[in-house]
């Protein structure tokens, strides 16, 4: 069986060589590109004649997947599918896997980073003093005792839940369940948009979430609240976010993730919003949470080998 990674994900060349022998031993040809390619061409080229093929975020339209005539398994290193076409995946018994639970720490350790850094107005900070001021009126607002709502409380929405409440914080929780849990206590959405100081994101995009938040419930929202977004872009609407932000209907707002990867174009409506915090889609993006992909995605890799699917997305 070929075994494609289209990008190293991380995999040193060092790591890439044991791999490599480990499953020639096994009877299988491993090939791992150590860089990242995302022309099409050069990508149906490489999968051209595998069995499995493993990817991060690089979008998987419809016309790749039918040059990859070999390929009967996908693995996405990566927690979301979205830029998978499973409809097709499915239709033709092509088997789908993420690494859903590698990024839980870091990714939730990156919003309560977020959420403190508008709080306490730490970018405004730097630069002031970066040119020699004071601190020149500058006063933040403290974490400890705000209600904070966790949107969306899977596995890394719980992590954020337990940081948070370790800052002292009032934790409520929304998710389809309708359940609490360790660290929060379950309420429907419209009380933790009219009651939280703080909003954080973790849903994934679908049909039902797609700009779940909007001008309707930054009306809602209370004036000193802000928002956290580590879920996915198109959950918010921008431009009734920028909106929200100028006319300071909330205080204010922070993401990691847009309509589509950065670099953002020069006209994206964030990024000249007031009081917005702008990250370059890095919270998955730590040493710890690289590893534990590397090792969620041969943990796949060798579960399908001997006929089970681990993590499967339908």
């Amino acid at each position: 069986m070929k075994i494609v990674f289209l990008e190293s994900i991380g995999i040193s060349a060092q790591q890439a060589a044991g791999y490599v022998e480990k499953f020639k031993k096994s009877g299988h040809e491993l090939v791992i590109y150590p860089d990242r390619n995302e022309d099409p061409t050069e990508l149906a080229k490489r999968g051209a004649d595998a069995d499995v093929i493993v990817l991060s975020n690089i979008p998987v339209a419809k016309f790749l997947l039918e040059s990859w005539q070999n390929m009967k398994y996908l693995i996405a290193a990566f927690s979301g599918t979205d830029h998978i076409d499973l409809e097709y995946c499915n239709s033709h018994n092509i088997k789908v896997s993420n690494s859903a639970g590698y990024s839980n720490e870091s990714v939730a350790e990156l919003s309560v980073g977020m959420c403190l850094s508008l709080l306490r107005d730490i970018p405004a900070a730097d630069a002031q003093t970066r040119k020699l001021l004071g601190r020149n009126g500058l006063i933040g607002t403290e974490l400890s005792g705000k209600t904070v709502g966790i949107i969306g409380t899977g596995q890394i929405g719980s992590v954020a839940a337990r940081i948070f409440s370790g800052f002292g914080c009032k934790v409520l929780g929304y998710n389809r369940r309708q359940a609490d849990g360790a660290y929060w206590k379950y309420t429907d959405l419209d009380k933790i948009i009219k009651t939280a100081d703080v909003i954080s994101l973790y849903v994934p995009l679908t049909e039902e979430t797609k700009a779940m938040f909007g001008k309707a419930e930054f009306e809602r929202m209370k004036t000193n609240a802000v928002l956290i977004n580590c879920a996915r872009g198109l959950v918010v609407d921008m431009p009734a976010l920028k909106t929200a932000l100028v006319e300071k209907q909330i205080a204010g707002a922070a993401f990691d993730i847009y309509e589509t990867e950065p670099p953002l174009p020069e006209n994206h409506p964030l990024l000249n919003a007031p009081n917005c915090l702008l990250m370059p889609h890095i919270a998955y993006a730590t040493h710890e949470a690289m590893q534990k992909r590397i090792s969620i995605v041969f943990e796949n890799i060798e579960a399908y080998l001997q006929g089970n699917i681990l993590r499967e997305v339908k």
